[in-house]
C-alpha cells in the first residue's frame, strides 16, 4: 500500500467551508456539472479498486463524478483526483465519507422514504449521505445507534434514516435549534421506541419529556420516540450519565481533540487549546506517595443532601511473594465515619515518567455490614497540584464514546495528552482543600445544575455510597 499523506485541503480552523464555495464560484464554476459534497475521514483510491493514494481528514469540498470519481472543488488550494471506496456510495458511514448540510427543516423517516417519522433534520446539521433515488438520500443519523431489540440502551450499528434531497446541500448553514416542549431533563442514557422498529438511545445531555414521549436535540438533529424519564430520585443527583470530559489525545496524526458527544466528532488540531492542562505529574507520583504513607484521599460526592466530602483512608496489603510488578501498590481504601464501613480493593500502577499517567483500579465496593459489589472501576491519575489530584474516570456509561475514526487509528494508538481540569474528577489530599471545593461546587450547582459537570465531582453507580 502506498504511503498515506495527510491532506487538509480545507482545514476547519483555517478557512470556513463557505469561503471555499465562494472561491470556487469566483473561479467561474458556480454551476458545476457534477454534484458537490464534503468529504471527511475517507481514503482516495488511485483506481476504483486500487491502492490508497491519499487520506482526507478535515472536511474537503469535492465534486462527485461517475463511478465514484471525486476531485477537489475547482479553486481549492490543493487539487486532487481519485476514486471513493465503493462502500461510501452504497451506505452512509456516521460522520465519514460524503457529507452535506441541512438547508431547511425536514423529516427523518426510518426504513424507507415513506417510513415512520423518527425526528427532524434542522438547518446546520452536517450528515453523512448515500444516494438512494432521485428524490431522497439515505443518511447516518449522527451519534445515534440503532437498537437491536426494543428497549436496548446501547445499539451497535448507526441509526439510518431517509431525507428528501431538496433539504440537503453543500452550502454551510447556521444552526437553527427548534423550541422543544415538555419538562427538561438531563444526563439520562435511556432507550426510546419508535412507532415502528426497535428504536434508539438518547445521547448524554439534555432532553424533554411530554405525554409519554422523549425528544432530544443536538447539533441540528431532533430525535423523538416513546419513553419516560427515570423515576429513581438517585439518578437525579448522581451525575452518573453526564457527558464524558473533553480530551486531547496524541497519536500518528498528531493532536486530536475529542470534545463532542462521542469520538467520531474527533478533530485534528495543531496545538493544545486554552483551558486544557497537559498530562504532567511530579517525579514522585503523588497518589503512590499518599498510599505509601497510609494517607487519605477526599472525594466530592453528590448526595440527596447536596455535595459532600467523603474521606477514604488507605491501608496497604501485605507484601506479596514473586510480584511481577514490584512498583504496583496494593491495599484497601476505607471510607471514614461510615456506618456501612465501605471499602474498595486497590491496585495502582504509578506513573513511570512525568508525562505518563498512573493507572488505578478500585475493586468493590464491599460493606462490613453486609453485601457489596464485585466490580472493577478504572481511573487514571493525569495531573496534580499542591492539594489536588486530577483523575480521569472513563466510567462504563461513557463507553458511548466509541472509537476514533478508522483512518486515524490504523497507523497506531493514541494516548491522552491534555484535559480540562474542571471536567475530570478532583481528589483532594487535605480536608480543607475538599471543603473549599465543596463550598464552590455547591454554590455553582445551586445556580445552574449543569455545573455538576465542571466541579470535579466523583461519580459512580453505587447508591449505597450516596445515601
Amino acid at each position: 500500500m502506498a504511503a498515506v499523506s495527510l491532506v487538509t485541503v480545507v482545514a476547519c480552523d483555517e478557512a470556513t467551508p463557505a469561503a471555499v464555495l465562494e472561491t470556487a464560484e469566483e473561479a467561474g464554476h458556480a454551476a458545476a456539472p457534477e454534484p458537490r459534497y464534503w468529504l471527511r475521514y475517507a481514503d482516495i483510491l488511485e483506481t476504483p479498486d486500487g491502492k490508497v493514494v491519499r487520506t482526507i481528514y478535515d472536511p474537503v469540498l469535492v465534486e462527485l463524478g461517475e463511478g465514484g470519481l471525486v476531485r477537489s472543488a475547482k479553486g481549492a488550494p490543493d487539487a486532487f483526483e481519485g476514486y471513493l471506496p465503493k462502500a461510501y456510495l452504497q451506505q452512509p458511514a456516521d460522520r465519514e465519507g460524503l457529507m452535506l448540510y441541512a438547508q431547511k427543516t425536514s423529516e427523518l423517516h426510518a426504513e424507507s422514504p415513506e417510513g415512520t417519522v423518527i425526528g427532524r433534520l434542522h438547518p446546520g446539521a452536517f450528515v453523512s449521505v448515500a444516494p438512494h433515488d432521485d428524490k431522497n438520500y439515505r443518511i447516518a443519523v449522527p451519534r445515534y445507534k440503532a437498537a437491536n431489540f426494543p428497549g436496548e440502551v446501547m445499539g451497535g450499528l448507526p441509526l439510518y434514516a431517509f431525507v428528501e434531497r431538496a433539504a440537503l446541500g453543500p452550502q454551510p448553514v447556521a444552526e437553527v435549534p427548534p423550541k422543544l416542549e415538555g419538562t427538561l431533563y438531563r444526563d439520562f442514557h435511556g432507550a426510546i421506541a419508535f412507532d415502528s422498529g426497535p428504536g434508539t438511545s438518547l445521547l448524554c445531555g439534555e432532553y424533554y419529556a411530554s405525554k409519554g414521549r422523549l425528544t432530544q436535540y443536538y447539533a441540528g438533529i431532533e430525535i423523538a420516540g416513546q419513553g419516560e424519564p427515570p423515576i429513581n430520585l438517585f439518578a437525579s443527583y448522581l451525575a452518573l450519565n453526564r457527558c464524558p470530559p473533553r480530551h486531547v489525545v496524541r497519536g500518528p496524526a498528531g493532536l486530536v481533540v475529542l470534545d463532542g458527544r462521542d469520538w467520531l466528532d474527533a478533530r485534528i488540531i495543531r496545538t493544545i487549546p486554552a483551558g486544557y492542562l497537559p498530562v504532567r505529574l511530579p517525579d514522585v507520583d503523588p497518589l503512590a506517595e499518599t498510599f505509601r504513607r497510609r494517607g487519605a484521599v477526599h472525594w466530592l460526592v453528590t448526595t440527596a443532601r447536596g455535595v459532600e466530602c467523603h474521606e477514604w483512608a488507605f491501608r496497604p496489603a501485605p507484601a506479596g511473594k514473586g510480584d511481577v510488578n514490584p512498583a504496583m501498590v496494593r491495599g484497601e481504601l476505607f471510607r471514614q465515619r461510615d456506618a456501612r464501613r465501605a471499602d474498595f480493593g486497590v491496585e495502582y500502577a504509578p506513573s513511570s515518567a512525568p508525562d505518563k499517567k498512573g493507572d488505578l483500579t478500585l475493586w468493590g465496593p464491599h460493606f462490613a455490614t453486609g453485601g457489596g459489589w464485585k466490580c472493577g472501576d478504572v481511573f487514571s491519575l493525569v495531573g496534580s497540584e499542591e492539594d489536588v489530584l486530577y483523575v480521569d474516570h472513563p466510567h462504563p456509561t461513557h463507553n458511548r464514546r466509541g472509537a476514533l475514526p478508522a483512518v486515524l487509528t490504523r497507523s497506531g494508538a493514541y494516548e491522552l495528552a491534555a484535559f480540562p481540569p474542571n471536567e475530570v474528577e478532583q481528589w483532594f489530599l487535605t480536608p480543607e482543600a475538599c471543603e473549599k471545593a465543596r463550598t464552590k461546587a455547591s454554590a455553582a450547582i445551586a445556580k445552574d445544575p449543569r455545573a455538576i459537570d465542571v466541579s470535579g465531582i466523583h461519580f459512580d453507580c453505587y447508591e449505597e455510597l450516596h445515601e
